[in-house]
């Protein structure tokens, strides 16, 4: 399948990004990799028509390309979890997400022939974590400002939504718990449950709203390629769970048994620092916009996506 139309992604080497390049050179688009690292995506994404010197707080020969593309995909941004989430190196996350949005949308900005659509990454932080409870979340629930996700996730989608000045068809995507064979917390969660050091993250009633990497890329899919889709995306799964139950579902997939034990959500946060909050303080969480205009979800429920991806973790 061939279409011709030129599609722009940042982040490509990514844990979404990666995926996501090989299911768009898959489908035939004349895909174009933005990074800072040029030579080291052209060995990681194989089959893009170009690799990009991209430094998106600054003027340079990338924006050019932006010009006639069909449409931007932004999946760049500093890996909050890599390092303890405070001072400098929380600064350094934010700015990266912020300056890349911003960098995107003044390319557009210039370009002569605007793109369709621009969609640009965000998460599930946008809808805070502060007021936890068992509401139903979905797109048209405003941003959780009471606290740092929620402010942080909403001024990124301002940056984001300046582009529809311009025409351009903007999504957000709001990204829940990847799980993924390859690569985020999954397989270290696998691994300390095979290892019998497993246990449902306190409080035991937060809610963990998670997404098969699969129907992650197929929702960034979705947004490219149907018109309908604006606006903030909720990428989770449709049948969120407790922390509890996503440990009790674990523990049953790898070692055919129910979970007994539990693991205070205070030490990650020591360890992790402030990001912790969400892994810890998470919303329930739905993608109704997703599913009122018709996407199917490979995995809908967390028994079929551990079922699919706990097998291939070694």
């Amino acid at each position: 399948m061939q279409n011709n139309k030129r599609i722009i992604l940042t982040g490509a080497t990514g844990e979404i990004g990666l995926p996501l390049a090989h299911k768009l050179v898959e489908r035939g688009y004349n895909l174009i990799v933005f990074s800072r690292d040029p030579q080291s995506a052209r060995h990681k994404v194989i089959g893009a028509v170009e690799y990009v010197q991209w430094a998106a707080e600054e003027q340079g020969d990338w924006m050019r390309h932006v010009d006639g593309a069909y449409a931007l995909i932004n999946c760049a941004g500093t890996n909050m979890f890599t390092r303890r989430y405070r001072g400098k190196f929380a600064q350094e996350v934010i700015h990266s997400r912020q300056s890349g949005t911003r960098g995107l949308v003044n390319a557009i900005a210039r370009a002569q022939v605007k793109p369709s659509v621009f969609i640009n990454s965000s998460s599930q932080g946008y809808y805070g974590i502060t007021d936890f409870d068992d509401r139903l979340i979905d797109e048209n629930t405003p941003a959780g400002t009471k606290d740092q996700w929620g402010r942080e996730s909403a001024e990124l989608d301002a940056e984001a939504f300046k582009a529809e000045s311009y025409e351009v068809r903007v999504v957000s995507m709001r990204t829940g718990y990847v799980l993924d064979a390859d690569g985020g917390g999954l397989p270290q969660q696998v691994t300390r449950v095979r290892k019998n050091q497993g246990g449902a993250t306190t409080p035991l009633n937060a809610w963990r709203s998670w997404i098969h990497i699969t129907d992650e890329v197929g929702l960034y899919l979705f947004a490219l390629e149907d018109q309908r889709v604006s606006g903030g995306l909720n990428a989770t799964a449709p049948n969120p769970v407790t922390s509890e139950e996503f440990a009790n579902q674990l523990s049953i997939t790898v070692l055919g048994k129910s979970n007994t034990k539990k693991f205070p959500g205070l030490i990650i946060r020591i360890l992790v620092g402030p990001a912790a909050d969400l892994m810890t303080h998470g919303k329930r969480i739905i993608p109704r916009k997703a599913l009122d205009l018709g996407f199917q979800f490979q995995y809908p429920t967390l028994e079929k996506a551990l079922s699919d991806l706990v097998p291939k973790i070694k």
